[in-house]
């Protein structure tokens, strides 16, 4: 947050006096309280007017309300952390491999049975750290090459139902 403060009827902030100090362009968000009362966010931005030898003339600036934007990713924010803490409590595992079958994503209740963490895989092959697993293997290649998946396999005396689903880009590739 950037504190603000009304001088000669002018937006004021730390990040325009400073930028004031050093004569260089700058762009920052700050919380500004309009006419009403209401708090609301900007982003500013301010370049200089020099003179040929270079002495500060007056700035240029604006201010653009940025309050929808920041009430739109803190949603999001709110939304992800709803999610990490569904995912995180449930007893799957939802994992995602990239299209070498490196993690790069491992969460859920289900990885206790494992003894690792969320996110302790990420990564790690996915062929390296089961390496036993023949079955998986072949599943897993089959996925990598666009195929859904569904098969049951035992893990550490414990049967997992595992769902391997491809994400296709827009060209039809994994």
């Amino acid at each position: 947050r950037c504190a603000t403060a009304k001088s000669n009827g002018r937006l004021r902030s730390r990040a325009i006096l400073s930028a004031q100090a050093s004569g260089q362009p700058f762009e920052s968000e700050a919380r500004h309280r309009d006419a009403h009362g209401n708090y609301r966010w900007l982003l500013v931005r301010a370049v200089p007017l020099r003179s040929e030898q270079g002495k500060i003339l007056k700035w240029y600036g604006t201010a653009i309300d940025i309050e929808d934007r920041k009430r739109a990713e803190e949603a999001l924010r709110a939304s992800e952390q709803r999610l990490r803490d569904v995912i995180g409590n449930a007893p799957v595992i939802l994992f995602s491999l990239d299209r070498f079958g490196i993690i790069n994503l491992s969460e859920g209740k289900g990885l206790d049975a494992f003894g690792v963490k969320p996110g302790q895989l990420v990564g790690q092959s996915i062929f390296d750290l089961f390496h036993d697993s023949l079955g998986l293997h072949a599943n897993a290649r089959r996925a990598l090459l666009g195929e859904a998946v569904t098969f049951v396999t035992e893990f550490n005396n414990q049967f997992f139902e595992i769902h391997l689903i491809p994400l296709l880009d827009d060209r039809g590739e994994v």
